[in-house]
């Protein structure tokens, strides 16, 4: 059996092929440049348990590549829609799983939640955003109450009505925007007990990030921890940042600064210490990462702040529908990603993209706990039963119909056209999601294994092969680092 190409050492079926080609095709100048990087990430994508959870779900998360494959796939449910919208597509998130959304802090002080991943925003049809949703909706159902069966299953039994809550308030949602709603932030919990929870984790989270992250020396000078933090995750750890990489920061941050919407000076954003981190997040583990520590509004090591300064790519939108590039690079589309996806363009008042860290483009944002995301691990207790769990889904399909509607400069000319396509059959459209997110969701619980049982026979670099010409420079082989050895998948 050949892989792009690459002879396997055991033949893969069908799904198993689809599922490892989707995958390399998206991944491949990566996986070649910094195998070992990618090997992790394969390997947590494995994994039957992590930290707080199960694997499957992170499969779901790292699998951006092999879900666009089936929505593009005339054979398959998820890619079927008998509401299509005409007109421009709407600029939306691009990757709307549950666990991209969560609080973030605007510079006024207010929380809202808000779509806190923008690295695949780009134009794409409605219905794609909103079956990621869907679909990660109902394996999250499926993977909550993990230590109650019973609860378990009462959620799972209910997880139609999960998906028809949902589809309901995204299409209820854009009707209201269409006929002339105001766009609002969503700054309380919508009668949601998992929103509720994620406002007051950002509340418990202020303040506490430079304790957790950092430390004093005995000459009272601040740094950053080293090392790994939490024993429970071994393999989120801080390592030392490359001299080039960290030569290159103040100039990363100050190009950043000027894209901000009302920055403070650049003597706040003077770096004081940084750290690179390995093993954070799913679909980005390959990618680079500098926790930086920045003086702050004054010299005192009590108000110092902490930033994320993570390399940025390409949106893998497959681009098969007209207008096919909302930007001529990376860095602006993020900036216009900012202007469209949030409610207001400062939600994180630090969060801004940079055209080039050594040749990479970047992008800043604040480092916080203030800033909590959602975590599917935490649908159990009174935020797992039914109830609790259809709120949740009202509120992100309300929140995902505002992100869709927006156009340039504020017009909701998305929000009318793809009203006009829901408003045909409201009830009939609802039903319609149900069928195509219940199907995709079997086909990717069905994937896990698929995926699981393809690494063991192509390896955990998926069959690609090494080639020394792929290495990196030398700057950036520092950069990229070694990482830790991936967990064990199996």
């Amino acid at each position: 059996m050949m892989v792009l190409g690459f002879a396997c050492a055991a033949p893969l079926d069908a799904r198993q092929a689809a599922i490892v080609g989707a995958m390399a095709r998206a991944d491949g100048p990566l996986i070649r440049s910094r195998p070992a990087l990618c090997a992790g990430k394969y390997a947590r994508m494995a994994r039957l348990d992590v930290v707080g959870g199960e694997g499957s779900f992170d499969y779901y998360r790292g699998a951006t590549p092999v879900f666009r494959a089936d929505i593009t796939d005339a054979r398959l449910p998820i890619a079927h829609t008998d509401f299509p919208a005409s007109g421009p597509l709407p600029f939306s998130m691009g990757d709307a799983h549950p666990e991209n959304f969560g609080i973030l802090v605007a510079s006024d002080g207010t929380a809202a939640l808000e779509p806190n991943d923008l690295d695949a925003a780009d134009r794409i049809p409605y219905y794609w955003d909103l079956r990621r949703l869907t679909v990660g909706l109902v394996l999250g159902t499926r993977l909550s109450n993990a230590d109650n069966p019973a609860a378990r299953a009462a959620a799972v039994a209910a997880q139609d009505d999960v998906v028809r809550a949902a589809a309901s308030a995204y299409q209820a949602e854009i009707h209201a925007l269409a006929m002339g709603a105001a766009i609002a932030r969503v700054t309380d919990d919508g009668g949601s007990a998992v929103i509720a929870d994620l406002f007051q984790r950002s509340r418990d989270g202020a303040g506490t990030t430079l304790d957790e992250l950092t430390q004093l020396d005995a000459d009272g000078a601040r740094a950053i921890r080293r090392g790994v933090l939490d024993p429970t995750q071994p393999e989120q750890v801080f390592i030392e940042l490359s001299d080039d990489a960290r030569a290159a920061l103040p100039a990363v941050i100050e190009t950043a600064r000027q894209q901000m919407v009302s920055p403070p000076d650049a003597a706040f954003f003077t770096v004081v210490d940084a750290v690179r981190e390995l093993g954070s997040g799913v679909a980005s583990w390959p990618r680079v990462r500098a926790i930086v520590l920045v003086r702050g509004p004054s010299d005192s090591v009590d108000d110092d702040v902490m930033l994320e300064v993570k390399e940025l790519a390409d949106s893998g939108s497959p681009a098969v529908y007209p207008p096919f590039r909302p930007a001529d690079n990376v860095a602006a589309r993020m900036q216009f990603a900012e202007s469209l996806v949030w409610a207001r363009v400062d939600a994180d008042p630090f969060w801004a993209p940079a055209p080039s860290w050594l040749g990479m483009p970047a992008q800043v944002r604040t480092e916080t706990n203030a800033h909590p995301t959602l975590r599917m691990h935490r649908l159990h207790g009174s935020l797992g039963t039914p109830v609790a769990i259809q709120d949740m889904a009202r509120v992100l399909g309300r929140l995902l119909a505002r992100v869709a509607a927006r156009g340039i400069d504020g017009d909701v000319g998305p929000a009318r056209a793809i009203d006009v396509a829901l408003s045909r059959d409201p009830m009939a459209f609802v039903e319609g999601e149900v069928v195509a997110a219940l199907d995709e969701a079997d086909r990717f619980e069905a994937d896990f294994e698929h995926f699981r049982d393809a690494l063991d026979r192509v390896g955990l670099t998926l069959g690609v092969p090494h080639d020394p010409q792929d290495a990196p420079s030398p700057e950036l082989q520092a950069l990229f680092g070694t990482p830790p050895t991936p967990e064990p998948y199996r």
